[in-house]
């Protein structure tokens, strides 16, 4: 298994199967996906299959302070569940952020992964709200700056 720098377009098909229900790939973008400063990770197993994903953009939030981030389409292949790739993913993130000055990192964390973002140190910054095609989230953040 390996971490690497890869193409929003490589994102569109785990993002596609987790976080769309199978929607063309097309209606799987992110409007932030080619913005200046954005980037995009992969956890890539022995058959270079993309199996564990996410993108982070420039995106301060109004409540932070600082240079900000927002996180988004973090998506995992069901059959690598539980085996620590978002863990390393977000870590590998961290670590290139920090490097870039970067103070925080927010998110909408789905309802089924606050425990993960709780795990990772990430701490609430809203009540729970709809998101009409994804369903209940949370904004979450994690300061990386002291």
């Amino acid at each position: 298994m390996r971490i690497a720098f890869i193409t929003s377009d490589e994102t569109l098909s785990l993002r596609s199967l987790q976080l769309r229900d199978g929607w063309e790939f097309d209606r799987c973008r992110f409007d932030s996906d080619e913005i200046d400063g954005a980037f995009h990770l992969a956890q890539i197993n022995d058959d270079d299959e993309v199996v564990c994903v996410l993108s982070l953009h420039p995106q301060e939030y109004e409540n932070l302070n600082g240079k900000g981030f927002q996180l988004r389409g973090m998506a995992t292949h069901p059959h690598y569940y539980k085996k620590g790739l978002g863990k390393s993913l977000i870590k590998f993130a961290v670590a290139e952020l920090r490097s870039k000055g970067v103070d925080y990192i927010w998110c909408n964390a789905r309802r089924n992964a606050y425990p993960f973002y709780e795990k990772m140190g990430f701490e609430y910054m809203s009540d729970e709200f709809e998101i009409p095609t994804a369903g209940p989230h949370r904004r979450m953040y994690l300061q990386l700056s002291v």
